[in-house]
C-alpha cells in the first residue's frame, strides 16, 4: 500500500513536470517586460581607440617613456588596437637575406679595397695600371650583367661600387707613379681627374638607377674637399664640402631619393664637425684641415644646415636607409627629419665641443642651428610656411649682416656686447617667438630630446671648475641645468607627458652618474698612464653646489611624480631579443618612475660619497630629503604602494654607506623617521613586516657600530658624535622603536617575525652598551629595555594570537554542542557503544553538556571512514541525509522527512559523528601513550596558546647567553643561573596568559615547549661553556649548577598540571637525556670533563678543590638517585592504575643504560635492580638483556674510584655468562622463546 506522503510527492512532481513542459515555448518572446527592461540597459557603444597624432618628422621613434597601450596589446575585449611587431625569429626570417646581401656587399668591397691598395703600392706601375685596369673593367662587366636580373641586382651593384673604388685608387696612384714621363700628376690635374671619376659615377647611378652608386660619389667628392685643404687651406675645404652637399642634395633633388637626403644632412655636418675638431689630423695620406677662421666656420655652418633644413622638410616622409636601420636593430622607424637631424648634430656639436672656450660663439652657433632646424620642423608639422619663414627670411640675414659689419669694422655694442653675443640673443629670441607661438604642434618627442641636447649642450658649453682652482664650483652650470629640469617639469604637468615626466626625473641622475664615472675613469687612467689627462675638461663642482642641485632635483620629483609617477620606463620594450625582459620590468612595477627615481637617487649618493667632494652633512641632507619626500608620498597614497621595497633598499644604502663613512646616530634615526613615519600615517601597509624592517635595520646598524669598523671619514676627520653620545642615540632608537611596536603587538596576526626581530634588536643593543665608551648607566637601561619589553611581550603582546586560540575552541564546541542536538533529535531509543566512558561525557564543570549524548564507536570506525551521512531513525526505517542541516530540519517535523531524505534504508540504525572521529583519529598517537583520553582532550586537545613572542626572547637569550659564555668561559655558572632565571619568568607569564584563557601550551615529547627550549638552550649554554677558554677539567662546578638549574625547571613545568601520572616520566627522561649530552659532548668534544664511567669524584683533578669537583658530583649522583626512585614510583601508580606502559623495551633499557653513564656507581646499581624488576613485570625480555648489561658499566664506574676493584670486572662478567647460561636452560622447557633468544645473546 501506498503511503500518503508518498502519493504527496508524485502529485508534486507531476505537477512540476507539467509545467516544465517540453518543445519551444513562444509565450514569453518578446514581452512587453522583457521590452521594458532591454530598454532600461544602457547600449553598449564600441569604444573606438583615440587616434595618435603622429608627429611626421620625428616618425614612429622608440619613446621608453610612453605609458599606453603597445603594439600587440590585448584589450579587456579581446581586441588589439596596435597590430603586434614581428618578433626577432619572424624578422630574421623576414629580412635575414637582406642583411646577409648587405653584409656581402660590405665585405667585398673591404677586400677589394685591400686587393687595389696591394696592386697599386707593391707592384710595378705598369703592372698595377694593367692590373687595376683590368679588374674595373671585369667589375663594369659584371655589373652590366647583373644589375638588371633582380635577384642578382645587389651583387651587380657592389661590382660597380667596388669598381668605382678602384678606378679613385688608380687616380690617386697616378699621383706618385712615375710611367710615360705623363706621370705623376700634379694636384691640380690630380683633382681634376678625380671630379672626373665623380661624374663619371654620378652617370653610372643614373645608368643603373641606384642611390648606393651615387651616394659613392658624393663621398669621395666630400674627401676632395678635404683634400683640398692640403693645397688651398680652410677655404679649399670649405669649397669642397659646399660642392659635395649641393651635388648631394642636388642629386637627391633631381633622383626624389631620401637616401641621398638624409646623406647629404648627416654628412656635411659630420664632415664640418670633423675639421672643426681637428687638430691636424691625418688619416693615411689625407690631412684634416682644421678651420681656424670662426668667421668662416660659423656662415658655413650656418649655410650648410640652411640648406639641410630644406632638404629635410622636403624628404620628410621619404625612406632612407637610415630609419631602415634602426627599425632593424628595434628602435622603431624615426622619420628621415629626425634621424638625418640626429646624426647631422653630432657633427654640429663637434664644431661648438672644439669652440666651448668661446662660449658666445658657441652660443651663436646653437642658435643658428636651432633657428633652422627649428622652422624646418614646424614646415613638417604642417604650420603654414609663412608664418615660420617670413620672419627668419627677414631677421635671419640681417642678423647674420649685422654679425659681419660688427666683426669687420670692429665695432662694439652697448655695454661690451660683442658681434656673436649680439647674434646670439637675437636668434634666441626669433626661435622663441617662432616656437613658441606654435608651441602646440611641437611633439613631446622633440621637446624631451631636445631637453636632453640642451643638458649636453650646457655641459660642453659653460666651464666648471672647483672653487679650489679658481672657477665657480659648476654653480652657473647647475642653475643652467636646474633652469632646464624646471622647464620640462612645468611641460610635462600642462601637457600630461609621461615622456617629459621621465626626462625631468632620471637625466640629473643620470648625468651626475655619468660625470662621475667618466671622471673616476679618468683618474684611474692617469693614475696608470700619466701621459693623457683624461680628466680634463670633465665637469668640477664644489661639494655644496652639487648638494643643493640635488637636493632641488629630489624636491622636483614629487609634483612630476605626484602627476605622472605611474608611468614607466621601458627600455627593452623594443630591442631585438629583449622585449620579454623589458615586459617583465615593467609588469613588475620596478621602472615605474617613483621607483627608477628612488634607485637612480640612492646609487648616485653612494657614488657622489666616494671621494671628498661631498661632505657628511651633506650626504646625510640629501638621502634625508630622498626619503622625506618618498616617504611623504607614501604616506599621502600617492606613491607605489611599495614601502617594505623602498625600505628595504633605502636600509641597505645606509648600510653600505655606515660601514665604509660611519655617520652611524644619522642612520639610525633617519631609519626609525622613515619607517616610524609610515607606521602612524600610511594606512596601506603591514605593520608587521614596517615594524620588522624597522628592527632588522636598526639591529644590523648597532652590530655595525659595535665592530669598530674603520672608516674614510666625510667630515675632515671628525666624528658626527662621539661613541658615548651615539649610544644614547642607539637607545633613543630603540626607545621609539619600542614604543611603536610594543602597543602594537597584541593586535599582530604574524607575530614570529617581529617578536624575533625586536628580541634580536634588544640583544644588540646591550652588546653595544657593554662596549668600551659606553657607562654603566647606558648598560643598565639597555638590559631594563630587554627584560621589560620581553616581559610586556609576553603579558600583552600575543593577546590576538589568544583570542585567535580561544575562538577556534569555542568554535569547535559550538559545534560539536550542534551535532549533539541533532544527534540527540534523531536518536528515537538506546543506547551506542562509546569509546568515552559515561563520566567522560560532562563538562569541565561536572554539569552534564548538551552534547553529552555525542558517543563514538571504535568498532564503527573503519565502516566510517568513507561514509560521512547523517541519518534519522523512525521505526524500523532509517532515513539518510546529506548534511546536518538538512537532518535538523527533518526532524523539527516543518518538513516531510522522505523529502529531505536521500536515501531510505531497513533495519538497525547506528547514528554516528564523523567529525568527533576524526577528532579523536588525530588525539590517537597521544593517546597511544596516555592512555585514555578525557572527552576535553579529544575535543580541544590540539588548540593551544603558542607562546611565539616569549619563544623568540628565550632563543635571543640563549644566543647572548652563548655568546657570553664563550667569551668569558669562567663565568659560565653565573651567566647559566641569569639566562635560566629571566627564562624562568618569561614561561612562568606565558603560562598565566595561557591559564587565564583556560588554554595549554603546545607539547614537546611531553614538556611544554618554552622549558623544552630553554633547556636545549641552557645545554647549548653549557657544552660552549666547556669548549670556551678557561674551562678545566678540575672545574666542575658550572655542570652542577647547570643539573640544579634544568632540576629547578623540571620541577616547575610539572606544578599546577593534572596529568602529572603522564607528566612525570616525560619529565625525568627530558632531564636524564639533558644530562647525558652535556656530559658526553663535555667529555669528548672539549676534552674539559672527565670520561663517563671513569670519573673519580673524590680525587680533585688538576686546577680543582672538593667544592668545585667533589661537590658537584655528588649533587648530580643525588639528584640522578631521585630521578631513579620517581621512576620506579611513577610506575607503581601507572600499573596501580592499570594504565599501559609508555616504555618498550629498547626505551626502558636505554634508561638504565643512560643512568648508567651519568652515575659514579651507586644509584646505577638500583637503577639496575628496579629496572630488572619492573622489565619482569612487564615480560620484556629484550630490556632485561640490556639492563644486565649495563652491570658491567656500573662495575666499571665504581671501580674507578674503589681501588681494587678493576681486576674484579672479568669475574663479574663470566658469573653473568653463568647466570644467562642457567636462564637459558630453564627457559627452554618452559616454552619461552622470547626469552631464550635474550639470555642467548
Amino acid at each position: 500500500m501506498r503511503d500518503e506522503s508518498a502519493d504527496e510527492d508524485d502529485s508534486v512532481i507531476r505537477k512540476r513536470a507539467f509545467d516544465m513542459g517540453g518543445g519551444l515555448d513562444l509565450s514569453s518572446f518578446l514581452s512587453q517586460d522583457i521590452v521594458e527592461e532591454t530598454n532600461q540597459l544602457p547600449s553598449p557603444q564600441s569604444e573606438q581607440p583615440e587616434k595618435e597624432v603622429v608627429d611626421e618628422a620625428m616618425g614612429d621613434i622608440f619613446d621608453p617613456f610612453v605609458d599606453g597601450p603597445r603594439p600587440g596589446d590585448v584589450q579587456r575585449d579581446g581586441t588589439v588596437q596596435l597590430e603586434a611587431e614581428m618578433d626577432s625569429i619572424t624578422e630574421l626570417a623576414t629580412t635575414g637575406e637582406k642583411r646577409l646581401h648587405w653584409g656581402i656587399m660590405v665585405g667585398m668591397i673591404i677586400v677589394y679595397s685591400l686587393v687595389g691598395w696591394l696592386v697599386g703600392t707593391t707592384l710595378d706601375p705598369m703592372i698595377g695600371l694593367i692590373g687595376l685596369l683590368g679588374l674595373a673593367t671585369l667589375g663594369f662587366v659584371l655589373g652590366e650583367r647583373w644589375i638588371p636580373d633582380p635577384a642578382m641586382r645587389m651583387l651587380g651593384i657592389t661590382w660597380v661600387i667596388i669598381t668605382m673604388k678602384l678606378l679613385y685608387g688608380l687616380a690617386i696612384d697616378l699621383g706618385h707613379w712615375e710611367l710615360w714621363g705623363v706621370f705623376p700628376l700634379d694636384p691640380t690635374m690630380l683633382g681634376g681627374v678625380l671630379l672626373a671619376l665623380v661624374g663619371l659615377n654620378v652617370w653610372i647611378s643614373y645608368h643603373h638607377d641606384e642611390d648606393a652608386i651615387a651616394a659613392q660619389a658624393t663621398l669621395v667628392l666630400l674627401a676632395i674637399g678635404s683634400g683640398a685643404g692640403a693645397v688651398y687651406g680652410q677655404i679649399g675645404v670649405a669649397a669642397g664640402i659646399i660642392v659635395a652637399t649641393i651635388l648631394l642634395h642636388g642629386l637627391a633633388w633631381h633622383r626624389k631619393s631620401g637616401n641621398l637626403a638624409s646623406l647629404g644632412i648627416a654628412a656635411s655636418n659630420l664632415w664640418i664637425g670633423l675639421h672643426a675638431f681637428s687638430n691636424n689630423w691625418k688619416i693615411g695620406a689625407l690631412e684634416i684641415v682644421p678651420f681656424d677662421d670662426l668667421l668662416l666656420l660659423f656662415l658655413l655652418l650656418g649655410g650648410i644646415n640652411a640648406v639641410n633644413a630644406v632638404m629635410a622638410a622636403r624628404f620628410s616622409a621619404e625612406k632612407n636607409w637610415f630609419s631602415d636601420g634602426l627599425q632593424l636593430v628595434g628602435l622603431g622607424r624615426p622619420g628621415l627629419w629626425s634621424v638625418s637631424i640626429g646624426l647631422g648634430m653630432i657633427g654640429a656639436l663637434l664644431a661648438i665641443s672644439a669652440n666651448r672656450a668661446e662660449t658666445s660663439y658657441a652660443l651663436a652657433l646653437i642658435m643658428m642651428l636651432l633657428a633652422c632646424f627649428g622652422a624646418s620642423y614646424l614646415v613638417v608639422r604642417k604650420v603654414p610656411k609663412s608664418r615660420v619663414l617670413t620672419p627668419l627670411a627677414t631677421a635671419l640675414p640681417a642678423l647674420i649682416l649685422i654679425l659681419i659689419i660688427q666683426l669687420s669694422v670692429s665695432f662694439t655694442a652697448p655695454f661690451g656686447i660683442g658681434a656673436y653675443e649680439v647674434f646670439a640673443v637675437g636668434a634666441a629670441i626669433l626661435t622663441a617667438f617662432i616656437l613658441l607661438s606654435n608651441q602646440s604642434l611641437v611633439s613631446d618627442h622633440v621637446l624631451w630630446g631636445g631637453s636632453l641636447v640642451l643638458i649636453l649642450l650646457m655641459t660642453i658649453l659653460i666651464p666648471a671648475t672647483p672653487s679650489a682652482q679658481g672657477g665657480d664650483g659648476a654653480l652657473v652650470l647647475f642653475i643652467a641645468l636646474g633652469a632646464i629640469h624646471f622647464g620640462t617639469a612645468a611641460l610635462a604637468l600642462l601637457r600630461k607627458s609621461p615622456s617629459l615626466a621621465g626626462v625631468t626625473i632620471l637625466a640629473p641622475w643620470l648625468w651626475v652618474l655619468l660625470i662621475s664615472l667618466w671622471a673616476m675613469g679618468a683618474q684611474t687612467f692617469n693614475a696608470a698612464n700619466q701621459s693623457w689627462e683624461l680628466a680634463a675638461g670633465v665637469v668640477g663642482w664644489d661639494g655644496n653646489y652639487l648638494v643643493a642641485y640635488l637636493v632641488v632635483v629630489t624636491i622636483l620629483q614629487y609634483p612630476v611624480n605626484k602627476a605622472l609617477g605611474e608611468s614607466g620606463v621601458n627600455l627593452a620594450a623594443r630591442l631585438v631579443g629583449l622585449s620579454e625582459v623589458g615586459a617583465r620590468l615593467r609588469d613588475s612595477g620596478l621602472l615605474k618612475l617613483w621607483n627608477i627615481g628612488f634607485i637612480l637617487s640612492l646609487i648616485i649618493w653612494i657614488v657622489v660619497s666616494r671621494g671628498s667632494d661631498v661632505s657628511g652633512y651633506g650626504l646625510i641632507l640629501g638621502l634625508a630629503v630622498v626619503l622625506a619626500i618618498n616617504i611623504f608620498a607614501e604616506c599621502r597614497g600617492e606613491h607605489q604602494d611599495n614601502p617594505r621595497t623602498l625600505m628595504v633598499l633605502f636600509g641597505i644604502t645606509t648600510l653600505l654607506l655606515q660601514w665604509r663613512n660611519g655617520l652611524d646616530a644619522a642612520w639610525m634615526l633617519m631609519m626609525v623617521g622613515g619607517l616610524g613615519s609610515l607606521v602612524l600615517f600610511s594606512k596601506n601597509i603591514e605593520t608587521e613586516d614596517i615594524l620588522s624592517l624597522l628592527m632588522g635595520f636598526l639591529t644590523a646598524q648597532t652590530v655595525i657600530f659595535s665592530l669598530d669598523q674603520r672608516t674614510t671619514s666625510l667630515l675632515e676627520g671628525e666624528q658626527l658624535l662621539p661613541t658615548e653620545s651615539t649610544g644614547w642615540v642607539i637607545l633613543i632608537s630603540v626607545l621609539l622603536t619600542l614604543a611603536l611596536y610594543l602597543p602594537r603587538a597584541g593586535k599582530m596576526e604574524k607575530l614570529l617575525k617581529p617578536a624575533a626581530s625586536s628580541a634580536l634588536m634588544l640583544m644588540a643593543t646591550v652588546w653595544a652598551m657593554a662596549a668600551d665608551g659606553m657607562t654603566f648607566t647606558q648598560l643598565s637601561i639597555s638590559a631594563l629595555m630587554f627584560v621589560g619589553s620581553a616581559f610586556w611581550l609576553a603579558a600583552q603582546g600575543e593577546l590576538r594570537a589568544e583570542l585567535k586560540a580561544v575562538g577556534a575552541r569555542d568554535k569547535r564546541r559550538s559545534r560539536m554542542e550542534r551535532i549533539d542536538e541533532v544527534q540527540r533529535s534523531l536518536e528515537a531509543s538506546g543506547s551506542l557503544p562509546s569509546l568515552l566512558q559515561p563520566e567522560q561525557l560532562s563538562l569541565p564543570s561536572g554539569e552534564h553538556s548538551p552534547s553529552s549524548s555525542l558517543m563514538i564507536s571504535g568498532e564503527q570506525e573503519s565502516a566510517l571512514s568513507g561514509n560521512s551521512e547523517l541519518t534519522l531513525n523512525e521505526a524500523s526505517k532509517t532515513y539518510h541525509f546529506d548534511s546536518e542541516e538538512a537532518a535538523a530540519a527533518a526532524a523539527s517535523g516543518d518538513v516531510s522527512i522522505e523529502h529531505m531524505s536521500q536515501a531510505k534504508s531497513v533495519g538497525a540504525i547506528k547514528t554516528v559523528a564523523p567529525e568527533l572521529y576524526m577528532q579523536a583519529e588525530r588525539m590517537r598517537k597521544r593517546s597511544k601513550r596516555r592512555g585514555e583520553l578525557s572527552r576535553e582532550e579529544i575535543l580541544y586537545g590540539d588548540i593551544h596558546h603558542k607562546p611565539v613572542i616569549v619563544l623568540a626572547f628565550i632563543a635571543s637569550i640563549i644566543l647572548f647567553g652563548v655568546y657570553t659564555v664563550w667569551s668569558f668561559g669562567s663565568a659560565s655558572a653565573g651567566i647559566l643561573v641569569v639566562s635560566g632565571a629571566v627564562s624562568l619568568v618569561l614561561i612562568g607569564i606565558s603560562r598565566w596568559r595561557a591559564s587565564s584563557n583556560d588554554l595549554s601550551l603546545p607539547d614537546v615529547l611531553g614538556i611544554e615547549t618554552p622549558f623544552a627550549a630553554t633547556i636545549a638552550g641552557l645545554t647549548l649554554m653549557q657544552i660552549t661553556g666547556r669548549l670556551a677558554a678557561g674551562a678545566s677539567l678540575g672545574n666542575q662546578l658550572d655542570f652542577g649548577v647547570f643539573a640544579i638549574i634544568v632540576l629547578l625547571i623540571i620541577g616547575i613545568s610539572l606544578t599546577g598540571r593534572k596529568d602529572l601520572v603522564h607528566r612525570i616520566p616525560a619529565a625525568i627522561e627530558w632531564y636524564v637525556a639533558t644530562l647525558l649530552v652535556s656530559r658526553i659532548a663535555g667529555a669528548m668534544m672539549a676534552g674539559t670533563m672527565p670520561m663517563p664511567v671513569l670519573t673519580d669524584p673524590f680525587t680533585p683533578l688538576e686546577g680543582g678543590d672538593t667544592l668545585s669537583y667533589t661537590v658537584p658530583w655528588l649533587l648530580v649522583e643525588g639528584v640522578l638517585l631521585a630521578c631513579v626512585v620517581g621512576w620506579d614510583w611513577i610506575e607503581a601508580v601507572r600499573r596501580r592504575h592499570k594504565l599501559p606502559d609508555f616504555h618498550g623495551a629498547a626505551s626502558r633499557g636505554g634508561w638504565v643504560v643512560s643512568v648508567a653513564m651519568l652515575s659514579i656507581g651507586p644509584v646505577a646499581i638500583i637503577a639496575i635492580v628496579l629496572g630488572l624488576r619492573r622489565s619482569i613485570q612487564w615480560q620484556q625480555p629484550a630490556a632485561v638483556g640490556i639492563i644486565v648489561l649495563s652491570t658491567v658499566i656500573a662495575a666499571r664506574s665504581l671501580a674507578s674510584w674503589f681501588d681494587g676493584l678493576v681486576e674484579f670486572i672479568p669475574h663479574l662478567m663470566i658469573i653473568l655468562g653463568l647466570i644467562s647460561l642457567a636462564c637459558l636452560v630453564l627457559s627452554v622447557p618452559m616454552r619461552k622463546p622470547g626469552w631464550s633468544s635474550t639470555w642467548s645473546w
